[in-house]
């Protein structure tokens, strides 16, 4: 059975310190942010084109915020 992800919320994104490596919060269906050992924090998507995975960027948070997002 699949793992059901909960929806990210504001507080996570904005409690979220770096790390020594960059990590991930998933928010469902294949979005997820990205945060770098730097800070940013950056909007990326997982997909499948012509039956190949791809991985999507569209913006950086807070410049795209989670009200932004295309949620499922």
């Amino acid at each position: 059975m699949a793992k059901r992800i909960i929806p990210l919320v504001p507080e996570q994104i904005d409690n979220a310190k770096p790390k020594d490596k960059p990590y991930t919060l998933f928010d469902g269906s294949g979005m997820y942010l990205e945060i770098a050992p730097t800070g940013s924090k950056l909007w990326k998507i997982k997909a499948s084109l012509n039956g190949k995975a791809v991985k999507l960027s569209f913006g950086k948070y807070p410049d795209i915020s989670l009200a932004k997002t295309i949620r499922p």
